[in-house]
């Protein structure tokens, strides 16, 4: 991702995502997201994450659509989730399976030192196949109602690389080197 950020990008079709696919054996790394998801099956960065999204920023406008999440929309068992900070606005049911992760994620899949920023917007789903119970936290995957909570609860952000994040004010911020916008 060579830290750029990725302004405007709209998603709205089944199966959407803006890197497909990612493989066993692949990173997605260093890169902001800005989305917003009008409707469909989406995963902002991936549909189907067996890979690793590692230092990976979304900013996530939703009020629509079903099945998606910021990171992917299956999660499988392979995949890995390390130094992501997630900000999502919208609301979701259980009903339409959305997660601020992603809308399924698998047993053995590893989530680690990312954080979601969202008042009411789920994490995601455990499952096989077919969403089940609520993702729970564990003590470096948690979600906060907005930064200032963040800032507030003193999370330890040692661990976070600082050519990427900004931690100075308690809660990780991208470093844009570059901007991309697309209409």
């Amino acid at each position: 991702g060579r830290n750029h950020s990725i302004n405007n990008l709209v998603m709205g079709t089944d199966n959407n995502s803006f890197f497909g696919t990612v493989c066993i054996g692949s990173v997605v790394k260093n890169v902001e997201i800005n989305a917003t998801i009008a409707w469909g099956t989406v995963g902002v960065i991936s549909n189907l994450m067996y890979g690793t999204a590692q230092n990976v920023s979304v900013n996530l406008t939703t009020n629509g659509g079903w099945w998606n999440g910021a990171i992917a929309r299956f999660l499988r068992s392979e995949a890995r989730v390390d130094h992501c900070m997630i900000k999502v606005d919208g609301v979701a049911s259980a009903a339409d399976f959305r997660g601020a992760i992603s809308s399924l994620v698998q047993d053995a899949s590893v989530i680690t030192n990312t954080y979601v920023i969202s008042e009411n917007f789920p994490l995601g789903y455990m499952g096989p196949d077919s969403p089940g119970a609520e993702l729970t936290e564990t003590a470096t995957f948690k979600k906060y109602a907005n930064v200032q909570a963040m800032a507030n609860a003193n999370v330890d952000l040692s661990s976070w690389d600082v050519n990427t994040w900004d931690v100075s004010a308690g809660y990780p911020t991208f470093k844009k080197t570059v901007k991309s916008n697309i209409s």
